[in-house]
């Protein structure tokens, strides 16, 4: 399981912090190790995709769940390119997405 350690200045000292996959997170921490703004993490975490939890008042994130958020992010562009990759092999078209919505009535 992966090991974070995590660099930041405090009052002017630098500090060092290694964190195992059960380590918390703070939201900003978190966004460094899945090298994205807050705002993305933060709507990650709204829609389910990565797990979080208050702790002491604090929303935070652990290690491991960053981990396999980066993993199942993988997988699902490596099977992105793979469909992509067999509709340019047998000729279909993707279907817009515009299209997809008003088909499923969500427009």
């Amino acid at each position: 399981m992966p090991r974070v350690t995590l660099a930041r200045i405090v009052r002017g000292v630098p500090v060092e912090r290694t964190v195992g996959p059960r380590g918390l997170l703070t939201l900003e921490e978190a966004a460094a190790v899945l090298d994205r703004p807050i705002r993305e993490v933060r709507k990650d975490i709204r829609t389910a995709f990565l797990p979080a939890r208050r702790h002491e008042g604090r929303l935070v994130v652990t290690v491991a769940a960053c981990y396999r958020f980066l993993v199942e992010e993988r997988e699902d562009g490596e099977g992105a390119c793979a469909a992509l990759e067999e509709m340019r092999r047998t000729g279909q078209r993707p279907i817009p997405y515009e299209r997809v919505r008003q088909e499923a009535g969500l427009e």
